[in-house]
């Protein structure tokens, strides 16, 4: 979880190694530090008024996240699979949901939060 000035992981997210657990939970967990990071400098020190624009927030996060692992990882060929990881899975989601919304939603209050994270 991302706060201002203050990232916070589970300790299995930091002490994964390439030792001791599959190169996949490895590539994942470093997946996530990068998201939380792109959070914590686009989510939170630039943010949107309200959850409206939950799907920019998430959506450059998501993207900096495999951006990052590139640079940071690059034989983990991050990149490479963003349009499987991301954008494929994404269309596979809207093609079986029962009710979408648009991208842009709005969020009277904070009950209808978890609607949106899609």
């Amino acid at each position: 979880m991302e706060n201002w000035g203050c990232l916070l992981f589970a300790n299995e997210v930091l002490l994964t190694s390439k030792e001791t657990h599959s190169i996949e939970l490895v590539e994942h967990n470093a997946r996530t530090v990068c998201h939380e990071i792109s959070h914590m400098w686009f989510g939170n020190i630039v943010t949107m008024e309200w959850w409206n624009d939950v799907w920019l927030k998430e959506g450059v996060a998501r993207f900096c996240e495999y951006t990052m692992m590139n640079k940071l990882r690059p034989e983990f060929k991050s990149w490479n699979k963003y349009v499987t990881d991301v954008f494929k899975v994404a269309l596979t989601k809207d093609e079986k949901a029962e009710k979408t919304h648009a991208l842009r939603s709005p969020t009277p209050d904070a009950q209808e939060l978890c609607d949106i994270f899609d």
